[in-house]
């Protein structure tokens, strides 16, 4: 979610389901990814087709040289 977004409290996009492959997200400039689930892990991929854990409850920034292109959220409870 951009900071306005996250200011008044709404996200832009939610993703629920526990997933075996990677689920598209449109690149968003500068913007705020939260794991609000409380025993799953998020794997976000980025653009250049690495990708980082994000654990349960925890939230990211990322600036403008940086896109996520995916997420998949895993049932594992740590990265």
């Amino acid at each position: 979610m951009d900071e306005h977004a996250w200011n008044a409290g709404t996200p832009i996009a939610k993703y629920r389901d526990v997933t075996s492959s990677y689920q598209a997200v449109r690149p968003r400039p500068h913007y705020r990814v939260v794991n609000t689930r409380n025993d799953d892990v998020a794997y976000l991929r980025l653009q250049d087709g690495t990708s980082i854990c994000l654990p349960p409850n925890f939230d990211t920034v990322f600036a403008n040289a940086y896109s996520v292109t995916g997420i998949k959220i895993s049932s594992r409870s740590t990265c």
